[in-house]
């Protein structure tokens, strides 16, 4: 069976989200970085076009993950295709970005705001938990890491500082940027 051509209420189609993604990834480091890192810089100006590409996002929550997987599959898996698989149907769970996101060997930007990527991912798939009950729950340091790194504050999350021998070096690379 064929499936029929998918167009969102906005226009918008997959194939056409998934090269938004990419073409705003290559702009985000030369205009909105500096927004979040500059103390002289409004970075609502950056909070702004976070929130636009999550608008554009939010078109493949009615998006079957299955066919997103096989969209990827066939483009190849990218990590900003890990994090729009975040964003579709009600199925995906962040366990499956970072086993993705690993396989795929992708590198987590320490730099706060610096990981594209990790910004896109839908905000209802990282959890509210402090950073030590993730450390006390097991996660390891790139799925610590990727739940920072898509925050684009500079405050550091909730964390008990008797579990910083706990931190692995990515996790701990990131909070020196962030304190």
């Amino acid at each position: 069976m064929l499936s029929t051509p998918i167009t969102f209420s906005d226009g918008s189609n997959p194939v056409g989200i998934w090269l938004e993604l990419h073409s705003s990834e290559r702009q985000w480091r030369n205009t909105y970085l500096d927004f979040l890192n500059n103390p002289a810089s409004n970075p609502e100006i950056a909070l702004r076009a976070i929130a636009s590409q999550h608008a554009v996002l939010s078109n493949l929550s009615g998006f079957p993950a299955e066919r997103w997987r096989q969209l990827c599959d066939g483009q190849g898996w990218t990590p900003l295709g890990c994090s729009a698989l975040s964003w579709c149907g009600s199925t995906v769970n962040l366990g499956e970005i970072v086993e993705r996101a690993e396989i795929i060997d992708w590198k987590i930007s320490p730099e706060i705001g610096g990981d594209f990527a990790a910004l896109m991912i839908n905000p209802a798939a990282i959890p509210s938990a402090s950073l030590s009950a993730l450390l006390r729950a097991g996660w390891d340091d790139f799925a610590i890491a990727l739940v920072v790194a898509s925050r684009p504050a500079a405050t550091a999350p909730e964390f008990d500082e008797r579990d910083r021998s706990l931190l692995g070096p990515l996790v701990r690379q990131i909070l020196e940027l962030r304190t």
